[in-house]
């Protein structure tokens, strides 16, 4: 869904990145304190109707939402598991999303992480002149070799950084899915928003990778979404949870974002299971995670993850028990330390402190349908986004 990478290259682009955190932290917190708080989905027909939306996504919901005014931010993600056991993300961002007050910022972030788990990382921004995009559909052009083109079945995925470079094509398998219009609103005027639409769930990719080891023909199964939004999400969010699978058939992919204590810790469940093309759940109010116990890691100044999480959803005609365990870290972000600051990122580390987490998983599934049931066993990517100190983490 999203990370935090290491985009921050020259002094001069950090110390503009960390005066723009600084004002947005104290710009926000003071309107905060004037704001009801709700979390209110679009998932009724009424809102889906004031979005434009039907219950079928179509192919601008995928295009452009946003302008680069203060305030906005936008990116669009693919990932995908190789079948040589390595596994790649790439991200096309209009800013980053940490310092979304400040003006248009685009890039692209890569990450490959070999079948032996080591990993190559790299990213790339750009003049804003360099960036363009549809918002009829999906297509995003950022500098002269990095472009993103598709129609919700089939997209086409180019990018190029200084150690890596990826030619890439994925085909839709489950259907293209959002819950309601695609978008959560956090006030009750509906002017602040994030938005999150899934044209791939889950499909098939092929194509070429490019390394200091050469290039190389790829296939595996993929994965892309798209998020935008003009709120800040770290004055929303606590943490949350981001997660996705296909084995045997079987496409899971799932949200939980905990609210800032403003937001009284409420949890925003987002679900969607699928067989094939067949969509089996979707339904917040039937989804629940819950966590194992938390585990430190020293190499993250303390900061601790789940050695487990668990999936239940229900309804009517199925019930589900997911269960992620054996997390490997692939990627590990602290997007205040990078900035390496020493005595700005100390003064902000007690106040805004995001560390970005993505793990290698097993996934254990039990599907119990009218009767009959069924199990599965395979991999599973997932992420903990930290977006202040995790104060709710495991309450």
């Amino acid at each position: 869904m999203y990370f935090y990478d290491g985009y921050l290259k020259g002094k001069m682009m950090k110390v503009l990145v960390i005066m723009l955190l600084g004002l947005q932290l104290l710009v926000n917190s003071a309107a905060l304190a004037k704001e009801v708080r709700p979390f209110i989905l679009t998932n009724t027909p009424a809102m889906m109707a004031h979005e434009g939306t039907t219950t079928e996504m179509q192919s601008w919901e995928d295009g452009m939402r946003q302008s680069s005014k203060p305030g906005n931010y936008e990116w669009w993600y693919f990932d995908a598991n190789l079948d040589d056991g390595s596994k790649i993300v790439a991200t096309f961002f209009t800013k980053p999303t940490a310092v979304s007050i400040g003006p248009r910022i685009p890039g692209v972030t890569l990450v490959l992480t070999k079948p032996d788990g080591t990993t190559i990382s790299d990213s790339k921004v750009f003049f804003p002149t360099q960036f363009s995009a549809s918002k009829s559909k999906c297509d995003v052009k950022i500098g002269k070799q990095n472009r993103v083109y598709g129609d919700l079945e089939t997209y086409v995925v180019r990018v190029a950084t200084k150690h890596l470079k990826i030619d890439l094509t994925f085909h839709r398998v489950a259907p293209s899915w959002r819950l309601g219009a695609g978008k959560v609103y956090f006030d009750k005027k509906l002017r602040k928003y994030m938005g999150w639409v899934i044209p791939i769930p889950s499909g098939t990719v092929e194509g070429t990778i490019t390394s200091s080891e050469g290039t190389k023909n790829v296939t595996g199964s993929g994965y892309h979404d798209h998020n935008w939004g003009n709120y800040p999400i770290y004055m929303v969010y606590d943490y949350w949870f981001w997660g996705r699978a296909h084995v045997d058939g079987y496409t899971v992919v799932f949200f939980d974002g905990v609210g800032v204590e403003k937001w009284g810790g409420k949890h925003l469940p987002i679900f969607m299971m699928a067989k094939d093309d067949k969509i089996l759940l979707a339904d917040p109010s039937q989804y629940a995670v819950t966590t194992g116990v938390l585990v430190k890691d020293s190499a993250q100044f303390g900061r601790k993850s789940p050695e487990k999480l668990f999936i239940n959803a229900e309804s009517e005609d199925i019930k589900v028990d997911l269960v992620f365990s054996n997390p490997k870290i692939i990627d590990r972000t602290d997007v205040i330390g990078d900035l390496k600051l020493n005595w700005l990122t100390s003064w902000l580390r007690p106040y805004f402190n995001p560390w970005y987490l993505r793990f290698d998983s097993d996934i254990d599934g039990q599907i119990m349908m009218k009767g009959s049931a069924d199990t599965f066993h395979g991999k599973a990517l997932y992420e903990m986004m930290i977006l202040g100190n995790a104060k709710t983490l495991g309450k």
